[in-house]
Formats: C-alpha cells, sequence, structure tokens
C-alpha cells in the first residue's frame, strides 16, 4: 500500500476538481476523508467526486491514445532519503512531448 502525504492527496483531489470546473474545498476533503492517504484510498475519493478512477500502467509512447488528465507517480529516491511516490497530473501529450504539472508548480 503506497502512502501519499495528505498534501499530495489534496492536491491532486484539487488539481482534477479544477482541470474539470468541480467546486472543492480541502476543508470539507479533509473531514470527510480521513487517513491514511494512500493510492488506493485517492482512487475511492476520486469516486466520491464523481470521476472513474482507475490504476494501470501505460507506457509513454502511448500516452497520447490516453483521456487527459492522467495521474502519474513521480519516483523520488535521494541518497538518505527513503523512496516516495509524489503525484502528477500529465495534462497533455503527444508522440515526443508530455506536459506535466506537480505539486508546487507555478501558475501563472
Amino acid at each position: 500500500m503506497e502512502k501519499l502525504s495528505q498534501k499530495s492527496f489534496l492536491w491532486i483531489l484539487q488539481g482534477i476538481c479544477a482541470i474539470h470546473r468541480k467546486p472543492f474545498s480541502a476543508e470539507l476533503a479533509q473531514q470527510q476523508l480521513a487517513a491514511p492517504y494512500t493510492v488506493d484510498a485517492l482512487q475511492k475519493a476520486l469516486g466520491v467526486f464523481g470521476f472513474d478512477a482507475a490504476s494501470r500502467s501505460v507506457k509513454a509512447l502511448h500516452l497520447h491514445q490516453e483521456a487527459f488528465p492522467l495521474m502519474a507517480w513521480m519516483s523520488t529516491q535521494e541518497e538518505n532519503v527513503e523512496a516516495a511516490l509524489s503525484p502528477a497530473l500529465i495534462l497533455q501529450a503527444d508522440q515526443v512531448s508530455v506536459l506535466v504539472a506537480e505539486a508546487g508548480d507555478a501558475t501563472r
């Protein structure tokens, strides 16, 4: 069971709701969606918000054939730091490029 930080969990929910122009309140989500924050819990939470979320692997070459946005899990592994997953949203892709948004990216 892959664990997520509460911040990452809420970021992905908020991002997907924003893309689909659905209202989102981090305060309400925190009250209604209790820890532990895992990938499975995120899929269930997305279902509560009315999204159809499923987990599967897709090769980068085939991303352009998918419906967007997609959730991606970025793996970070540095010396003396435990490997962790951080979510990203794939907003668009073609056969050579991928547009990815990560938590903390500046919005303009």
